[in-house]
């Protein structure tokens, strides 16, 4: 019997491109037997799989820097981990009609990494919310999740592009969603900022307007302004010539799913492999959805005819 297999991988805020192919494939009438995902893969996957597209598209146009920021500051003594990840499941939660894997109307399997043994491991059964946390889990920036007696982490690390993995569930024809291609290619999208500049450009352009003894002093103060002045800040605002720590553990993290997703791809080859075009997303800028959406919708209507002939071969 002929299976359909929809495979998502991983790649941080660029994964809202999946939610764009989702679209233009239901809209074409095609529903895969199968899902299976890594990372953020893993999260459209499961919400896919739940029938709750439409609320996780709004979900993530509503998102801004506000709400990514509440998400992120859950810091804790890293131990294991800058952040505890409660927030993010309460967020999932929201979007999931189902509590276990094994319950989904759609077959549906995620991906992490046993952190023990270094081997990828598969998520068909169980809490699905638990699953999904381990599979997004970014060594460094998430704490790790202790799953049946194994300690997991981001499935990225292993197999961003888990095509393998629905072939194992039976699937005989494969559209696999690659969203880290060209990655190594190309620059940042900007420059480092140096914020000392910015607050003291943006001074001259109120000062010289309006010339006050208040703005006089404003003047003054923002001339005054030095890293030296910001104590243990001084590193977050000054000249940057290298990113955060967020920005260095995710890039980290992506240009290894890079690498290991072209090895992958040399022995488990997809029938169709859509690549969309959002290499210019940050990793970290889940505020950036409506691009994203919009370049997995155009890749996949890109790839239709190809998947046309796929579907009726």
């Amino acid at each position: 019997m002929e299976k359909l297999a929809l495979v998502l991988g991983g790649g941080a805020a660029r994964g809202w491109a999946h939610i764009g192919i989702i679209r233009a494939l239901s809209e074409k009438g095609i529903s895969p037997d199968i899902v299976t995902g890594t990372s953020i893969g893993s999260l459209v996957g499961a919400i896919y799989s739940s029938d709750q597209m439409t609320a996780l598209e709004e979900t993530a146009l509503s998102l801004d820097w506000k709400d990514i920021l509440k998400f992120s500051m859950e810091f804790k003594m890293p131990r294991t981990g800058l952040i505890d990840g409660r927030k993010i499941c309460d967020l999932i939660d929201q979007h999931l009609s189902f509590t276990h894997i094994e319950d989904m109307p759609i077959p549906f399997a995620c991906v992490a990494t046993n952190l023990e043994t270094g081997l990828p491991y598969v998520l068909k059964e169980g809490n699905l919310i638990e699953a999904i946390r381990a599979s997004i889990s970014i060594p460094g920036m998430f704490t790790p999740v202790y799953y049946n007696k194994s300690v997991l982490v981001d499935g990225g690390l292993v197999n961003p592009l888990p095509v393998d993995v629905a072939k194992e569930m039976g699937a005989t024809k494969i559209i696999a969603v690659d969203i880290n291609h060209r990655r190594l290619d190309r620059p940042r999208k900007t420059p480092p900022r140096n914020l000392v500049d910015d607050m003291k450009k943006l001074g001259d352009k109120h000062v010289d307007k309006y010339r006050s003894p208040f703005t006089e002093k404003l003047r003054a103060k923002i001339d005054k302004i030095s890293p030296e002045n910001f104590g243990p800040f001084k590193e977050w605002i000054a000249p940057d010539p290298i990113p955060n720590i967020f920005e260095v553990i995710m890039d980290s993290v992506i240009i290894m799913e890079t690498q290991v997703t072209e090895r992958n791809l040399v022995f488990h080859k997809p029938d169709v492999l859509i690549c969309p075009e959002v290499q210019m997303i940050e990793p970290l800028e889940f505020n950036r959805a409506e691009e994203a959406i919009a370049a997995g919708y155009i890749a996949a209507l890109e790839s239709m005819d190809e998947i046309s002939a796929l579907i009726n071969s």
